[in-house]
């Protein structure tokens, strides 16, 4: 006969493992806690785009008198310097908040599919406020 098959407690087998085991654990994870990983995913990301947002609309309103003038020069004339670099100071800014919030919605996305993976590979439910917990841990990634 065969010898046993090696033991599975979750989505990947406790033997050394081969690279389809490792395709077969990610789409088992995947289809094991879809509301955990999909969820916490759009939850981070949506907050991210609300603020990004936010911060966006403020560099616009910050700049809407500047952004007018610079819009109605005409073709023959060139537009003051001032204006030009205090648009671009205001929207280098915009552009650095926007990145730090990335940064730090993608840490926070990265903790959340770990711990997803975690208890998925140990074969332990992963309910979505478990990983938003674990979510709160996202400084020690970055």
């Amino acid at each position: 006969g065969w010898p046993p098959p090696a033991p599975k407690p979750g989505v990947i087998p406790l033997r050394p493992l081969q690279t389809g085991d490792l395709f077969g654990g990610v789409f088992a994870t995947i289809r094991r806690h879809p509301g955990a990983l999909f969820g916490t995913i759009a939850l981070v990301h949506g907050v991210h785009l609300v603020l990004a947002g936010a911060v966006l609309f403020a560099g616009w309103h910050v700049q809407r008198g500047t952004l007018d003038r610079l819009f109605d020069t005409s073709a023959d004339e060139l537009p003051a310097v001032s204006d030009l670099t205090s648009v671009m100071a205001t929207f280098g800014l915009v552009w650095l908040v926007v990145m730090v919030l990335a940064l730090v919605a993608n840490a926070a996305v990265a903790v959340a599919c770990t711990t997803v993976t975690r208890e998925a590979v140990l074969g332990r439910p992963a309910p979505f406020g478990q990983v938003l917990r674990a979510v709160r841990r996202f400084p020690t990634v970055l």
